[in-house]
């Protein structure tokens, strides 16, 4: 009976003195200015796919199925363009963005592509070339659905 009541004395001193020793190491006090912390930055988890077309300075948004462009001093999103913004196949740029606005890049991306030197504006391409992004955009939504 008396190893039990020993044993229990030693334990309920050991216990006490190692959750302190063990908390001591995982606690940390905050003393101001002694350190700064890194900034977190938010990136997404994965790229977004874009069409820009150089000529229109539109952009056509594949998972959504949404156009960027700008006709005043701000970007509209819409689902269909205006009948006078042509579209051709030549021209399309396929972009991958870490952004869901690709209008913030539009400074870098008017420098970085141009129009094609032979570009004309043409009814039927146009037609053809949305009727690719609206098939783009379904081909999507289908992948995404499986």
């Amino acid at each position: 009976m008396r190893c039990i009541s020993r044993s229990f004395a030693a334990a309920v001193v050991l216990l006490p003195a190692i959750m302190v020793l063990v908390s001591g190491c995982a606690y940390e006090t905050y003393r101001p200015g002694s350190y700064a912390r890194t900034p977190v930055h938010y990136r997404p988890a994965y790229n977004y796919d874009y069409h820009y077309y150089p000529s229109a300075r539109a952009y056509f948004h594949i998972s959504s199925g949404y156009y960027y462009y700008r006709p005043y001093n701000t970007w509209l999103r819409v689902r269909t363009l205006p009948p006078n913004i042509y579209l051709g196949p030549r021209e399309r740029v396929h972009l991958r963005i870490w952004s869901t606005a690709p209008y913030r890049y539009h400074d870098i991306h008017r420098q970085r592509y141009h129009p094609h030197p032979g570009y004309r504006r043409d009814r039927d391409r146009d037609r053809y070339e949305r009727r690719y992004n609206r098939t783009q955009h379904g081909r999507y939504q289908r992948r995404l659905r499986r």
